[in-house]
């Protein structure tokens, strides 16, 4: 999507002002969709460096989709369309992790992974699958 120099501005002085980096809408769906990417290729670091590039990438998008000073702007309807098709491939390739099920977490830091590598495996040991009856699919 090709969004305008008003609403492109607008967006980065709002990332600016509340993010404290300027960015712009197709940069920070294109952070996302990377993110998605490394899952969808498997995944291979650890759960809390994923929740890190989730806080970093996806609660940014949080922040911008509720601001007030975008919501005004037709186009933020299809930024927020192009989130939410972003959101339902994040949620395909993730499970509810019952733990992480926090009243004060976003929905998307409460998730685990259905299929990484051994490293993102091992960090949970035998308790995913014992105690909580979920399966993380091993991929190399």
């Amino acid at each position: 999507m090709v969004y305008s120099d008003n609403y492109g501005r607008q967006f980065g002085d709002r990332a600016e002002l509340l993010l404290e980096r300027r960015i712009f809408p197709n940069e920070l769906i294109e952070e996302w969709w990377q993110i998605i990417k490394d899952i969808l290729d498997g995944y291979c670091s650890t759960p809390p460096e994923l929740d890190l590039d989730l806080s970093r990438v996806r609660n940014s998008i949080e922040v911008l989709l509720v601001d007030g000073s975008l919501t005004a702007f037709a186009e933020h309807n299809t930024f927020k369309e192009d989130i939410d098709k972003l959101d339902e491939e994040y949620i395909s390739l993730t499970q509810v992790y019952p733990p992480w099920v926090r009243i004060d977490s976003h929905w998307w830091s409460t998730r685990i992974l259905k299929s990484a590598c051994k490293e993102y495996i091992d960090f949970f040991g035998p308790t995913v699958s014992g105690e909580y009856g979920l399966t993380i699919q091993a991929v190399e």
